[in-house]
């Protein structure tokens, strides 16, 4: 006749079972409700959290992987994320206190600052960026962060003809009109869990998973009215190798020690301040 289960094999079968209910939850939330939300009703609930967020200082963490004509490539280090919405961003990736790249963008122009071995600057202009943001060295342009990171509010009221809302994997999907943009929106905080650019043919090109949220601190704002962020963004590029992922810690809004100033989005500036050896128009190149 068996003996009584070894106390090691009954805590095993404790955890098992326990694991296999918790395993078992999210299939629950994954069923469709009864009645989706209109578009209007969630973009309220969405700009709702970003009603005090204009712009970003946050330290970054930066781990970069892409392909190109000669070969493969991976850089990663520490920097700052800087945003001024809707159009001005700047990301320093460094060294040990050393700036090896500066990605940016302000309402005309783009720009890479690679300031590894041949300290050379990559720039282009959003209007003909078709071209030559292909060019660019690094797998995401720096104007696609400003919609990757779910910081830009929707337009609520604004649209003659909302689009429809959809129910995929537990999340509301929506596609906000004339943005090329699609969005997996969690139904309980309104937080978008993914943020996918569109090509012209209506495809995704660029997927970012955001994660990690954490309260923004803003300046003159009680904590328990500051905006909540994703601190984790992870890009990675459809069809072709390239993937990049931003872990971001101490964000605000910069205003407390005025940690934004405008010469970080000046581009003649930073040309004098980093000293490119070469610069290149992506413009002017030739396929």
């Amino acid at each position: 006749m068996a003996g009584p289960p070894h106390p090691r094999t009954t805590w095993l079968l404790m955890l098992w079972l326990l694991t296999a209910g918790c395993a078992t939850q999210p299939m629950a939330q994954q069923q469709a409700p009864e009645h989706l939300p209109a578009f209007h009703e969630i973009a309220q609930r969405y700009n709702l959290n970003l009603a005090r967020t204009s712009r970003l200082w946050s330290r970054a963490g930066v781990e970069l992987e892409w392909r190109d004509e000669q070969g493969k490539h991976y850089e990663q280090g520490d920097g700052n994320l800087i945003m001024v919405l809707p159009d001005r961003v700047a990301l320093s990736v460094g060294k040990l206190g050393n700036p090896i790249l500066w990605a940016g963008c302000d309402r005309e122009r783009y720009w890479l600052f690679n300031l590894r071995d041949q300290r050379v600057l990559h720039f282009g202009r959003h209007r003909l960026s078709a071209t030559g943001a292909k060019k660019l060295p690094i797998p995401i342009h720096p104007a696609d962060l400003i919609a990757l990171s779910g910081l830009l509010p929707l337009d609520a009221n604004g649209t003659p003809a909302p689009p429809g809302v959809t129910w995929e994997e537990g999340y509301y999907v929506i596609t906000p009109p004339g943005l090329s943009r699609k969005m997996w929106i969690d139904p309980e905080t309104t937080r978008p869990s993914r943020i996918d650019l569109l090509g012209r043919d209506g495809s995704s090109r660029v997927t970012c998973r955001l994660s990690r949220w954490q309260a923004m601190t803003i300046h003159g704002v009680a904590p328990g009215a500051f905006p909540q962020i994703a601190t984790r963004l992870e890009v990675s590029l459809l069809g072709r190798e390239g993937t990049m992922t931003l872990f971001l810690s101490d964000p605000s809004d910069g205003q407390e020690h005025q940690r934004i100033k405008d010469q970080a989005f000046n581009l003649d500036r930073l040309i004098r301040a980093l000293k490119p050896a070469k610069q290149i128009d992506l413009d002017a190149e030739k396929d």
